[in-house]
């Protein structure tokens, strides 16, 4: 935790109003959907993995004076295990899947395992 603390204080973030903001942070992957014999399959320029592990990333990491990256945390947001209707859902026209994830645990620690895939409206 101390570590973490000092990232935070490092980014300039010392009262909680500014720590959550800096957490609620918002991406967006555009990710093609294919149906095959198999099921369905997921690729894009941020997909990972082979057929059966595809899932997208979030890291997050130093960059000293080297200018190399000293990843310090990393999350997995695995498309496979996705319920299929959901994905169909999300494919319809005025639609987008959308993943929610808890980025700290109940105590502040760093954490990404409170994962919740939806369907919402696409802005």
């Amino acid at each position: 935790m101390a570590a973490w603390n000092q990232r935070i204080a490092d980014a300039g973030l010392g009262d909680e109003q500014a720590l959550r903001a800096w957490l609620a942070g918002r991406w967006e992957m555009p990710v093609t959907v294919r149906q095959g014999d198999a099921g369905l399959d997921f690729a894009g320029p941020f997909v990972r993995g082979d057929r059966t592990d595809r899932h997208l990333a979030l890291a997050w990491g130093d960059v000293p004076g080297d200018g190399t990256l000293r990843l310090f945390r990393a999350c997995k947001f695995g498309l496979a295990d996705i319920d299929p209707d959901l994905v169909e859902d999300a494919l319809r026209p005025g639609r987008r899947l959308v993943a929610r994830v808890r980025l700290t645990d109940a105590p502040g620690n760093p954490g990404c395992a409170d994962l919740a895939w939806s369907v919402e409206r696409a802005p």
